[in-house]
């Protein structure tokens, strides 16, 4: 019986080559399913198409037999489907697009969970470097102002966290005027 190598077991190379792969067939079921949508986070949150579960889309599909049934009595809402006739409720469109949204929720059933997988792993494995990196550089800090070698090797820290030192004074000092009384 084998057992499958995990990441953290897995040579770099290969796994390279499998997050090669991955993102190809991301991009290949990008292409099975064409014209999907994204909103902002703001759109998100207030969207009006999130169905709760499985007995909301049941519910939904109660009313849309309802309007089947007697069309003329929804005709007030016919300018409100987003469809191609403005005098007419097309509830045909509506089913095909409850039907759309709840075969993509299977899709997103099985993706949302891997995509949170993954986001939790690069997480992990951050956990695992960055601490005894962070003070490996408040050891070489220091010494780099005493050794050209090690200054030049730890250029791209320096830089990039003195940046980030530099943006939180003047986010602080910008507050600090908007804060002032005028």
């Amino acid at each position: 019986m084998t057992t499958k190598t995990t990441i953290d077991e897995m040579p770099i190379e290969q796994l390279h080559k499998n997050a090669a792969r991955a993102l190809e067939l991301i991009a290949e079921i990008e292409g099975l399913l064409p014209g999907l949508v994204l909103f902002t986070v703001d759109d998100r949150s207030h969207s009006d198409g999130r169905i709760r579960n499985e007995g909301e889309a049941v519910a939904l599909r109660a009313v849309l037999a309802t309007i089947e049934h007697d069309p003329a009595a929804f005709r007030v809402l016919a300018d409100k489907d987003n469809g191609r006739d403005p005098k007419k409720l097309e509830s045909d469109l509506l089913r095909a697009r409850l039907e759309r949204r709840s075969v993509l929720a299977t899709v997103t059933d099985k993706v949302a969970p891997l995509a949170q997988k993954l986001e939790d792993t690069v997480l992990a494995q951050g956990e695992l470097c960055k601490p005894v990196l962070s003070a490996a550089y408040q050891i070489a800090k220091p010494l780099a102002d005493y050794d050209a070698t090690i200054r030049t090797k730890l250029q791209p820290a320096l830089d990039y966290y003195s940046g980030m030192g530099r943006k939180a004074a003047a986010s602080r000092a910008a507050a600090a005027d908007a804060a002032k009384p005028k």
